[in-house]
């Protein structure tokens, strides 16, 4: 019996407790679970989850997922009657806000469970010195009360089953440390809890080596005869083949999405900052900033923050301080009691540290290999940081049961602020799509067109939609009244072919843009609508964006008409290949076009980030009347360092004419330059003899 709380009745009141505390997680994540409309990253998951069973593997949105979680959520849609797909057969679907909370209640059941866990992996964990039902209460507290926990609880996405699954797979390995009778059991269970991890998010496999690692090393420094060494090395490795054959069947499906997945665009922080952002984002949640709490200037988010590390440090010092004050104690008491004891009892609170920064610290070393950081995507590290901060909290118990209490209230208040903000501040409310979807309802007919720039979650909120080019738009006998809405991929090589085909016949077209958008950054698609139509208005929606044309048919659509060859080398790093400026005058006032297409020098390298600057010249003149400054992207958007030879991307710049600039010939010139630096590269002339920084393009006529 728990020498801390022998008292049948104390133990009653920490149930109970413990009971409301679960109860209190759950109305917490209950609370305006459908209030957010679907986004981005829930529509994918669904639409995915809700196609045929067998379908779901090699869906090609599973870009870096594996599909166990797709499959939960399939079934658990099939329990919820949400249908068998929810973007091919929009007809079948239910009202978004009955999808949203239907789907996104897995998570939240999920998220309570993680708390219920947390909470056991502290009472079998927690430090001889502090009493473990206080530090289990205090670690389920801030699982309950974590803003971070709470928005992926309410969300349709796999983070909380991940943190449920870690916490059961670490509840079970630190029993199989203790046992001596069930250790069997205990690592079956281990290896299927961590397999199922690995299973539910690749991410899993930086906590599992830190895991293994630690393992290993705890045998290597057993404290037992020198065979028990050997022994306990045979059973990790058994324990690893068991979990590596749990997960080989999807062994296929990694290696085709894991390979190329990289983020080249991404800035990487430094490391600082990379701590910076986890600490504040699994303390403060995904809306942090320093001013959330709104009460002075000396309260602020940031010194609340600081605080808490503050007494993380010390609470952890506290246990450290009076561990090694005891531990001579407890040795003699183990030596005497229990010659067979199989783990010193420091080794859980260990097990959390490693947990915790070698998990941060691996997947820290995937970001700067692959370019691809979120604080979601470390967060299998929030268990075992909830857990070291409970600990923390319940050393200040030694002090005083008023202090523990302050401290804990300091933290709860921060962390209760924190997710009210959360669920209530529109500060910090996801896109509003179904407000967006509702103007659209009301003020287009079926005789218009509707281009959307992401693939979802447009096709929750209105159905005649496709996603699929070559797919025929759904119900058009059913909603007659209802415009027809398609996905635009940009491919800057054919979108004026895509425009001509679906909008030939179209009077008015209506262009949502994603407030994150990336897809067009080179600003094709409002080229040429403004190119052979007029610009009739723009609607702004939290998140979103609706422009509108109106055309006059039959429309035919040309990126680049008049393509030249042409040769503005840059060395070593690119060069024009072929250019585009408008024969006839261009009205003061309005925008010219100039497109580029470019290529990487075949001979040459570049390994820096370039930006293209057209700009306008009176002719032989220094002075720059207007320029357009873009990052050089290729046909997948990616920067220079990222080309390869074969890339030859089209690039459009608009030059503003000014309205006052007096009618005649202009000079169109270009330069390149270092994106970071700002140093320009050197232009080489046709004869291959360095010819300063400056290409000159061609002329333009301006009229008024």
């Amino acid at each position: 019996m728990d020498r801390h709380n022998s008292n049948p009745t104390r133990q009653t009141i920490w149930r109970c407790a413990t009971l409301l505390l679960l109860l209190i997680a759950f109305a917490l994540r209950l609370q305006a679970l459908s209030l957010q409309d679907i986004w981005w990253d829930e529509a994918r998951n669904i639409d995915v989850a809700l196609r045929p069973f067998l379908a779901i593997p090699s869906a090609p949105e599973l870009d870096i997922h594996p599909p166990i979680y797709f499959w939960l959520l399939h079934l658990w849609g099939r329990l919820m009657n949400l249908g068998n797909s929810a973007i091919t057969n929009p007809a079948s679907l239910n009202p978004p806000a009955v999808i949203a909370f239907s789907t996104r209640y897995l998570s939240l059941f999920a998220g309570v469970l993680s708390v219920a866990l947390l909470h056991r992996l502290i009472k079998i964990s927690a430090p001889r010195v502090i009493n473990p039902a206080i530090a289990a209460f205090f670690a389920a507290l801030i699982g309950a009360l974590s803003p971070f926990w709470l928005a992926e609880s309410q969300e349709t996405r796999m983070y909380t089953l991940g943190f449920a699954l870690f916490s059961a797979a670490a509840i079970a390995f630190i029993a199989a440390q203790r046992s001596t009778t069930s250790r069997t059991k205990y690592l079956a269970l281990f290896a299927i809890g961590s397999a199922a991890a690995l299973l539910v998010h690749y991410n899993a496999v930086f906590i599992l080596v830190t895991w293994f690692v630690w393992w290993f090393v705890q045998s290597l420094l057993w404290p037992h005869p020198f065979k028990n060494r050997w022994h306990a090395l045979k059973t990790l490795f058994l324990t690893g083949i068991g979990l590596t054959l749990l997960v080989l069947p999807i062994t296929p499906i990694a290696l085709r999405q894991i390979p190329g997945y990289e983020n080249p665009n991404l800035t990487i922080p430094s490391w600082q900052s990379y701590l910076v952002q986890n600490w504040q984002a699994y303390l403060g949640g995904y809306p942090f900033t320093p001013d959330m709490f709104g009460v002075s200037q000396y309260l602020t988010a940031t010194n609340w923050l600081w605080i808490t590390a503050c007494l993380l440090v010390l609470g952890l010092g506290l246990v450290i301080a009076l561990s090694l004050a005891v531990s001579p104690m407890l040795r003699r008491s183990v030596v005497t009691v229990n010659v067979q004891s199989p783990r010193p009892q420091h080794t859980p609170l260990a097990f959390l540290f490693v947990w915790l920064f070698g998990g941060l610290a691996l997947y820290y070393i995937a970001v700067l290999d692959r370019g691809a950081f979120n604080v979601r995507y470390s967060s299998f590290v929030t268990p075992a940081l909830y857990a070291v901060l409970g600990i923390a909290l319940a050393a200040f118990s030694k002090l005083g049961k008023i202090i523990s209490i302050i401290v804990a209230v300091i933290i709860a208040t921060g962390m209760g602020i924190a997710s009210y903000v959360d669920l209530y501040d529109s500060r910090f409310a996801r896109e509003d799509m179904s407000s967006t979807a509702a103007w659209l309802h009301e003020n287009t007919s079926s005789n218009d067109l509707i281009l959307v720039d992401q693939k979802y979650p447009f096709g929750f909120y209105h159905q005649r939609y496709a996603i699929d080019p070559l797919e025929p738009l759904t119900n058009e006998a059913t909603n007659a009244g209802e415009a027809a809405a398609r996905y635009l991929f940009v491919d800057a090589n054919t979108i004026d072919q895509t425009l001509t085909e679906w909008a030939e016949d179209v009077e008015r077209l209506f262009y949502v843009r994603w407030f994150e958008s990336d897809t067009d950054p080179r600003r094709t698609v409002t080229f040429l609508l403004d190119g052979n139509g007029t610009r009739v208005g723009k609607k702004e929606f939290r998140g979103y964006s609706i422009t509108w044309w109106d055309l006059d048919p039959p429309n035919q659509f040309q990126l680049a008409s008049g393509l030249v060859a042409a040769t503005h080398v840059f060395q070593p790093a690119v060069e024009v290949i072929a250019q585009s400026l408008l024969s006839d005058p261009v009205v003061a006032g309005s925008e010219a076009p100039i497109i580029l297409r470019w290529r990487r020098i075949p001979t040459g390298f570049v390994n820096r980030e370039l930006k293209a600057r057209v700009s306008l010249h009176e002719t032989n003149g220094a002075s720059i009347l207007s320029q357009d400054d873009r990052l050089l992207l290729n046909d997948r958007h990616l920067r220079t360092p990222e080309w390869t030879l074969d890339d030859q991307p089209l690039n459009v710049y608009e030059l503003p004419i000014p309205a006052d600039l007096a009618a005649g010939e202009y000079e169109v010139r270009l330069i390149i330059y270092d994106a970071e630096t700002l140093e320009a590269r050197t232009y080489f002339d046709i004869a291959g003899n360095p010819a300063g920084i400056e290409a000159k393009l061609g002329i333009v006529q301006i009229r008024k």
